[in-house]
């Protein structure tokens, strides 16, 4: 959180509730790190996050970024893969039909490299998610998992 956007959401507190002391939600002081409820509840409420590992600490997210400049995810852009035969079926059952989420999930494995083939032709994520629509539906996040998985 940056100094100015501490003072800012201070000054409209401050508009909004005219009783509000700026004082108590936002103090600049240039001597040292700025003071007030504003930017003591971003802080504690980051370094919260960081002990929980719900945010990355800045040294792990310099880690994550080389790790994915190796050669991990290449092999998703790189591969071709077989697609399988004889699926045309389950392709307009993914497709068109209003499956439950099991039935679906067991369909969308079984087709798993023909889908795979489909993303990386795909120059944009919108196009995907127009090809295949059930990335959509609510649970639409386990399809992705499902295709980590298999691969």
């Amino acid at each position: 959180m940056s100094v100015t956007l501490a003072e800012n959401i201070a000054n409209q507190i401050q508009q909004l509730f005219s009783s509000e002391l700026k004082e108590n939600y936002f103090i600049k002081d240039h001597s040292r790190q700025p003071k007030g409820k504003i930017y003591c509840k971003y802080y504690n409420t980051m370094r919260t996050l960081k002990t929980s590992g719900l945010i990355l600490k800045h040294t792990e997210k310099n880690e994550l970024i080389n790790k994915t400049k190796n050669s991990s995810f290449s092999r998703w852009t790189t591969n071709n893969y077989e697609p399988e035969e004889d699926i045309q079926l389950i392709l307009n059952q993914i497709k068109h039909d209003n499956c439950s989420l099991p039935e679906l999930e067991r369909h969308w494995s079984s087709t798993v490299n023909h889908r795979l083939n489909d993303i990386q032709k795909a120059t944009t994520t919108q196009e995907i998610i127009k090809e295949w629509k059930s990335y959509e539906i609510p649970m639409g996040y386990k399809l992705v998992c499902n295709i980590c998985i298999l691969n």
